[in-house]
């Protein structure tokens, strides 16, 4: 996997077209949001296509079935997907992250300021200081 040519242009549009869409387990939850800015800087999914769910308790059985966290998860798919890891206090524009925050922990994309994450009303923004994780795609 790596970045397209013009991936700032698209993930800037993904960003604005996306901006006050509400979080929906299995549409527009933490990994789906992150899975959609991975396709556009990239033109592919991080999401294996095995991995389905459609509300809270599903989601969390696919989480523990895969990786057993959200955090092994999202670098059990990252390391397939050829992310590289990076020291949690450096992210990116553009890098995949996870953060915890009240104890529980969150996928999202770093614009280059902070972690966004969906929400009931658009996006939310956690500070970087709150990664744990983080990928860059190359």
């Amino acid at each position: 996997m790596k970045k397209l040519p013009d991936w700032e242009d698209r993930f800037h549009l993904f960003l604005m077209r996306n901006r006050t869409r509400p979080f929906s387990w299995g549409d527009w939850d933490c990994c789906k949001f992150t899975n959609h800015a991975v396709r556009a800087i990239t033109g592919q999914d991080l999401i294996p296509d095995s991995l389905a769910w459609h509300d809270e308790e599903s989601a969390l059985k696919a989480i523990s079935g895969y990786g057993k966290t959200l955090g092994m998860s999202v670098q059990r798919a990252a390391i397939a997907a050829g992310l590289e890891k990076a020291d949690k206090g450096d992210a990116r524009k553009g890098d995949v992250v996870v953060v915890k925050e009240f104890g529980k922990q969150a996928a999202g994309i770093c614009d280059g300021f902070a972690i966004l994450c969906p929400s009931d009303g658009g996006y939310t923004y956690k500070p970087k200081g709150l990664s744990q994780r983080v990928f860059r795609i190359p």
